[in-house]
C-alpha cells in the first residue's frame, strides 16, 4: 500500500513538473489596443444615477499610456437632470490594468475622472455630476473584463503566474513565468 501511494505521489509530481516546465521561461501575452477598445465599446453606453442626476457614458476611445499598465479613456458624457434637462460633454478617465488570477481576467480598475467638461452645466451641479460620472466609470470598468483566458488546464496554471503588466506601443503586455 505504501509503495502504491509513493508511486502515485511520484507520478503526480512528474506530471506537474511536465506541465510547469514550459513555463520556467517567461512568456508574454500581447493584447492589442484594438481588442481592448472593442471590449470597452461593447460595455457602453452605461448609466449611473444618484439622487436626481443620471449620467450616461458612451463612445469610449481608449489610449494606452506609458509603460506602467495605465489606460486613459475619453468618453462622451450625457447628464440628465430634473425636468429632462440634458447637457453633453466629454470626460477623460484614467485607470490601471488589473489582473484577477481567480477569474483569469484582465480589468481596468481604479478609474478616476481626470477631466470633465460639460458646457452650460450649472456650477452647483458640477460636483454631483463628477461624483456620478466617477461612479459610472468605476462600475462599468470594474465589471467588464477586457481579456479572459480560456478555462483549460494549461491556462488554469498559467493564469496564476503573472509577473508583470506593461505597455509597449499599442499593445498591453502580460508576462507570465515561474521565475
Amino acid at each position: 500500500m505504501k509503495t502504491k501511494n509513493l508511486f502515485l505521489r511520484t507520478a503526480a509530481f512528474f506530471a506537474a513538473l511536465f506541465l510547469l516546465l514550459p513555463l520556467a521561461n517567461a512568456f508574454t501575452v500581447e493584447i492589442s489596443q484594438a481588442t481592448l477598445q472593442d471590449k470597452i465599446s461593447k460595455a457602453m453606453p452605461y448609466e449611473a444615477k444618484k439622487h436626481f442626476v443620471t449620467v450616461r457614458l458612451s463612445d469610449p476611445v481608449l489610449e494606452l499610456v506609458g509603460t506602467a499598465g495605465r489606460v486613459r479613456i475619453t468618453v462622451k458624457v450625457d447628464v440628465i437632470a430634473p425636468g429632462n434637462v440634458i447637457q453633453s460633454g466629454r470626460a477623460k478617465i484614467s485607470g490601471m490594468v488589473d489582473y484577477d488570477a481567480t477569474k483569469g481576467a484582465v480589468y481596468l480598475r481604479k478609474a478616476e475622472i481626470e477631466e470633465l467638461t460639460i458646457e452650460k452645466l450649472p456650477e452647483k451641479l458640477q460636483p454631483t455630476v463628477k461624483t456620478v460620472a466617477q461612479l459610472a466609470a468605476e462600475q462599468v470598468l470594474g465589471r467588464t473584463p477586457v481579456y479572459t483566458f480560456k478555462d483549460d488546464l494549461k491556462s488554469g496554471i498559467v493564469k496564476r503566474l503573472l509577473k508583470s503588466i506593461n505597455v509597449r506601443g499599442t499593445n498591453l503586455l502580460l508576462e507570465f513565468g515561474l521565475f
